[in-house]
């Protein structure tokens, strides 16, 4: 059995195009997202809403609202996430 580098070159051509096109338009979508600073705002309240990008600690941890919400830190993943966990 003979190996044809042509055939062989396009299998591998193909293989990375299509690797590489769902990173791509991962990358095209994370860079046309708003850049968010963080902001500190102290220790949680449960009477406060809080925005992307806010920075709160509750029982020692600090969390980082990924969305706009009220709802308390470590109780709803789409809406906050642990950057430093309390140390017990």
């Amino acid at each position: 059995m003979k190996l044809d580098p042509e055939k062989m070159a396009d299998a591998i051509a193909a293989a990375i195009q299509a690797a590489y096109e769902p990173l791509a338009a991962r990358i095209a979508a994370i860079e046309q997202r708003p850049t968010v600073g963080c902001k500190w705002t102290g220790i949680y309240a449960d009477d406060r809403v809080y925005t992307e990008g806010d920075l709160t600690t509750r029982s020692g941890s600090l969390w980082l609202a990924l969305r706009e919400t009220a709802a308390t830190p470590g109780t709803d993943a789409a809406c906050w996430r642990l950057i430093v966990k309390a140390s017990r």
